[in-house]
């Protein structure tokens, strides 16, 4: 069994935020390292507590969960933390570059609990988080932003689970050439473990 995810909720709802900390504080597999209500604490945290996966909605004070986003991308950093968003409001143009930034999964208020919950505990039986931790084998924000700008102009859609899936494996293969001889044997089921 994979270790406990090191989790911190970014929220500026101390309500939402109280509950989403209780609710993983039951879950084994969650270890909540920090709760903070605005972007510069987040940062801070981040910096201090290493999180695994940061839980985060995007409308906060001081520094919006976007900007969060795009300073943790420029840190060379050692480890990938998985970012769930939990907005109020999206635009299409924020999710996309939301998505171009590395969002793993955008689950928009009002949240219901459970449901977040089980996505979570998804993501942690297939390995992501333990995937994500090796960021020296992760493409590039720079590859990220041009397979993502590609899709773009192909007209495939970022609202998809499909778009996640098309960009992933075009960066492994672009990462690793090996993957294009065995794209049945060991790209397929290395996409099926992250979605």
């Amino acid at each position: 069994m994979n270790p406990a995810v090191r989790v911190l909720i970014v929220d500026g709802s101390d309500d939402f935020a109280a509950m989403l900390a209780d609710v993983m504080r039951t879950e084994s597999i969650f270890n909540l390292v920090g709760v903070a209500q605005d972007g510069k604490e987040a940062l801070r945290l981040i910096e201090k507590q290493k999180p695994e996966l940061i839980v985060m909605d995007t409308m906060l004070k001081e520094l919006d969960g976007l900007s969060v986003i795009r300073f943790i991308s420029g840190l060379p950093l050692p480890w990938v933390p998985a970012v769930f968003l939990t907005p109020s409001f999206m635009t299409d143009e924020m999710c996309l570059e939301a998505k171009t930034l590395g969002v793993n999964y955008i689950m928009s208020k009002p949240v219901h609990l459970e449901s977040m919950m089980e996505r979570l505990r998804q993501f942690y039986s297939a390995g992501v988080f333990s995937l994500l931790k090796k960021s020296e084998e992760r493409p590039s924000l720079y590859l990220r932003r041009k397979i993502t700008d590609m899709l773009l102009r192909n007209r495939i859609s970022p609202n998809i689970i499909g778009f996640e899936v098309l960009r992933e494996g075009i960066m492994a293969v672009a990462v690793n050439r090996e993957l294009m001889r065995g794209v049945t044997k060991v790209l397929y089921p290395q996409l099926a473990k992250q979605f």
